[in-house]
């Protein structure tokens, strides 16, 4: 009778040396190419800014998100979430009374990313300061929320 064994799982610190090891190649590799190795308060600053950037006000606002309603989102009669229409309804208040200028959004298409990444650089002001294009996005998305909220309610009636 032939027995086989099962690979052994790495222990938690196995794992933790071999992730070390493996760091330390890539800074190794990285390093020989010339490349940036990036320390942890290079990391921080990329995410939040530099000291003097948090310690003063920062004039574009920026949303990013989506109020989208997703194919199959049950909004009428939803057992897991009965007032996710109210919720909804709600959030969309609160996008159309907070101020953005910079909108982004989960897909470029949402904000126009590539037609305004194009005009980057070429002069002129920066085309992602664009509190209209919010509003606009807004507007769509509610105008699609309530045409999916109208047709649920109407064919929860039949």
């Amino acid at each position: 009778m032939q027995t086989t064994t099962r690979p052994r799982r790495p222990q938690p610190a196995q794992s933790l040396v071999l992730a070390l090891l493996l760091s330390a190649a890539t800074a190794t590799n990285a390093s020989a190419q010339g490349a940036k190795i990036f320390t942890p308060q290079d990391l921080f600053q990329r995410n939040v800014g530099t000291k003097e950037q948090q310690e003063r006000q920062f004039p574009p606002h920026k949303i990013i998100g989506s109020m989208g309603v997703n194919p199959g989102t049950r909004l009428v009669n939803n057992p897991n979430n009965p007032t996710i229409a109210e919720e909804y309804a709600r959030g969309f208040k609160v996008m159309h009374a907070l101020p953005c200028d910079v909108p982004l959004g989960s897909h470029g298409a949402m904000y126009n990313m590539t037609a305004k990444h194009a005009k980057v650089g070429a002069g002129g002001p920066n085309p992602f300061i664009d509190p209209q294009g919010y509003k606009s996005e807004i507007d769509l998305v509610e105008g699609v929320f309530t045409s999916v909220l109208a047709e649920q309610r109407k064919e929860s009636t039949r």
